[in-house]
């Protein structure tokens, strides 16, 4: 999972570097999304292996956000 996290970071990464939008419109949606599935934190009690709340929403904020992001930058370089 750490693997996919870095993996997507660097592509999400890679692909902002030749777009034109501003770095704050996909970070800013993939906050959105983010925080939209808050109710699905204790789902990541697995990778954490604990049931704190605040170390699961965190861990939840960090992930689905690099991989939203990363799906974010892709969609919008395939745009014409």
């Amino acid at each position: 999972m750490l693997l996919m996290l870095v993996i997507s970071g660097v592509i999400g990464y890679a692909i902002y570097e030749n777009t034109l939008s501003e770095w704050w419109i996909p970070v800013g949606v993939a906050l959105m999304i983010a925080v939209v599935t808050f109710p699905f934190y204790m789902k990541w009690a697995w990778l954490t292996n604990n049931n704190d709340k605040l170390v699961n929403l965190g861990c939840h904020l960090v992930c689905v956000g690099v991989m939203s992001y990363a799906l974010l930058e892709k969609t919008e370089n395939l745009t014409p």
